[in-house]
């Protein structure tokens, strides 16, 4: 009987076959890669995919506090309850249910970051913590972040891209310091994507070149959060990578850092093929010269990043390298044949020692674009809302463009509200609604509500400072600089919609904000 009703649901299904291709419709537009049933398949997982988002959406929301984000200590358990495998205690949490993966943040926020199954194929290598690698028997691209940093460093890692599975803890410490990844022989040149994840508790207190979670980077770190303390006075300290020739994007640094030279919130050294994108540090950055909340030297591209952490230099005499070395920036301590666009400093910038910006402490025939300063800057000799000190081989290629300063700026002498002291370039579109204050009183001619001195080919157009300071847009103009544009104008002049048409004399890189113009960005 059993027999019977197996043979006749074959004939069933090969009669139905033979129906539909009499009518047109064959095996591979059945169950081809864009079959009826593969398509039903895939309508299927979709609809079974957003059932398991809508119930972990609940989840979260069953666990809200009273301000409206997730007691993780309630969310764990029910997300246990459900089937869901969850890696870590904190957040962002790392959550598998039905082979998929999603990471909740501190904010309730869900997000599908892909399956295992994806990420371990064997192009690709997964990182995780010893915990976790029992959930992995089998596979050989699965490891720990020091498995990972010994194979990028002898050489052996042939793997297209790391991934980070979950939350990485380090327990850095002086008798458990960090060792970086990446050598001068061998440079990470693949992929890393944090996915998200934070690296945490990272502790290096080496006096060898290159402290940071990278040495060396010629490939590309993306996603990725850095939490922990850099402190030793070596040369090339950051919270991501010591040197940068590759890409360093969407990374955060919450590292104190304190270096001696060429020391960067998120990268200490960026050369001429690097770029620095959309990133952030939180943490202290602390050097004696070379500095900047994001990059210590930049020979490359910085776009769309935010220091949010005080920056400060405290060597008190000049660099034995050059003038441009004494260096202290928002961004940038050392701007050398790059560009900085799109950036913003909110913290104070402070140094011992000359050459301090807002933005770039030391700009030589360099771009600065679309950024502001909030952060107080102080300084000894040449310091500036946006830059300390400019200088620049080629008058077009040194350019200061669409930016604005709203904090007091302070030194010795050569103080301005955009720039300190500018030798070459171009100024454009610029204006500053912060003091410049002279902390040894020196003469007004020292000072400038633009820019304090200016000497050589320089031009500043289309530039505005507040009416109520009893300061000049230039101190000294050495080089027949100002045009005819450039003025002081009221505080409600500046706040006007007609101010937002002044300022954009050369495209729409500024709008209104709720008192003076922002940038379009903003």
């Amino acid at each position: 009987m059993k027999n019977n009703k197996g043979i006749t649901l074959i004939a069933l299904v090969v009669t139905i076959i033979v129906l539909l291709i009499l009518a047109g419709i064959s095996i591979m537009m059945l169950s081809g890669d864009n079959g009826i049933l593969t398509k039903a398949k895939d309508a299927k997982d979709i609809t079974e995919e957003a059932q398991d988002l809508e119930i972990l959406n609940m989840k979260i929301l069953e666990s809200s506090l009273d301000d409206g984000t997730p007691n993780i200590n309630t969310l764990i358990p029910q997300l246990q309850e459900m089937g869901c495998t969850v890696s870590g205690e904190s957040y962002p949490l790392s959550v598998e249910l039905k082979g998929k993966n999603y990471q909740i943040d501190s904010k309730g926020t869900l997000k599908n970051v892909g399956s295992t199954e994806e990420l371990t194929k064997e192009e690709n290598y997964l990182i995780v913590m010893e915990s976790s690698k029992s959930k992995f028997v089998g596979k050989t691209n699965v490891g720990t972040i020091e498995e990972f940093r010994e194979s990028v460093n002898s050489g052996t890692f042939n793997y297209t891209t790391a991934y980070l599975y979950e939350n990485i803890e380090l327990n850095g410490s002086e008798t458990n310091p960090w060792a970086p990844i990446g050598t001068e022989t061998n440079k990470f040149s693949k992929v890393l994507d944090g996915r998200d994840y934070s690296i945490n508790g990272i502790y290096a207190n080496s006096s060898n070149q290159g402290q940071a979670l990278f040495n060396y980077n010629t490939g590309t770190i993306q996603n990725i959060t850095v939490n922990g303390t850099i402190n030793r006075t070596a040369i090339g300290v950051a919270g991501i990578v010591a040197q940068n020739e590759g890409i360093v994007e969407n990374c955060t640094s919450n590292v104190t850092i304190v270096g001696n030279e060429y020391v960067g919130g998120v990268v200490g050294y960026n050369l001429s093929t690097g770029i620095v994108r959309n990133c952030t540090s939180n943490g202290t950055v602390t050097g004696a010269q070379v500095v900047g909340g994001i990059v210590g030297e930049s020979d490359g591209n910085v776009i769309g990043c935010t220091n949010n952490g005080n920056v400060q230099s405290t060597s008190e005499n000049a660099s034995t390298l050059n003038q441009y070395l004494t260096a202290t920036g928002g961004i940038v301590g050392y701007s050398l044949y790059g560009s900085v666009s799109n950036c913003r400093n909110l913290k104070e910038v402070r140094s011992a020692s000359d050459n301090t910006g807002g933005i770039v402490g030391s700009n030589y025939n360099s771009s600065i674009q679309c950024c502001y300063n909030e952060g107080i800057v102080q300084g000894t000799n040449n310091a500036g809302g946006i830059v300390g000190f400019q200088d620049g081989g080629s008058k077009q290629n040194t350019l200061i463009s669409n930016c604005y300063n709203k904090q007091n700026i302070s030194a010795k002498y050569r103080i301005g509200g955009i720039i300190g002291t500018f030798y070459n370039g171009i100024i454009e579109n610029c204006y500053n609604t912060g003091n410049v204050i002279s902390i040894d009183n020196f003469t007004d001619s020292d000072i400038g509500g633009i820019c304090a001195c200016s000497r050589g080919d320089g031009s500043i157009i289309n530039c505005y400072m507040l009416s109520s300071s009893n300061i000049e847009i230039i101190g000294i103009d050495e080089g027949n600089t100002l045009d005819e544009k450039s003025a002081k104008k009221t505080q409600s002049e500046m706040q006007s919609n007609e101010f937002v048409t002044t300022i954009n004399s050369t495209g729409n890189s500024y709008k209104k904000g709720s008192t003076y113009p922002i940038l379009s960005w903003e």
